[in-house]
């Protein structure tokens, strides 16, 4: 995939926002648009803002969201970038690690209070 990446031309990185979403996939998207942006449509609609969110990845695609949510959680089995901006990392994807992340957090909140 990288040697696919190496021969886009710049006229097709300054006409799409090209980001990995798998090893072996590339998402071609408008110019500026990422998860970012419709989280910030969605946040807005219901009057929140980032701080309130809690997001969870593994790829590059979900790069943004990971670091401007109040709470960015990396699945084990994410790249090593999406791991270096996120606040915690969970079990991977295939070990249910959103439902394992979501468990202990309730648990730990139940303690403090």
């Amino acid at each position: 995939m990288d040697k696919y990446e190496a021969e886009l031309t710049p006229d097709m990185k300054a006409a799409y926002h090209i980001v990995r979403s798998q090893p072996h996939i590339m998402e071609f998207l408008a110019p500026k648009m990422d998860k970012v942006v419709g989280l910030e449509h969605l946040l807005d609609h219901f009057g929140w803002d980032f701080s309130q969110l809690m997001t969870f990845g593994d790829a590059a695609n979900d790069l943004g969201m990971i670091a401007k949510a109040g709470m960015g959680v990396a699945m084990a089995n994410a790249s090593e970038d999406v791991k270096a901006v996120s606040d915690a990392i969970t079990l991977s994807n295939d070990d249910d690690g959103v439902a394992a992340f979501l468990s202990q957090e309730s648990t730990q909140k139940l303690f403090e209070q």
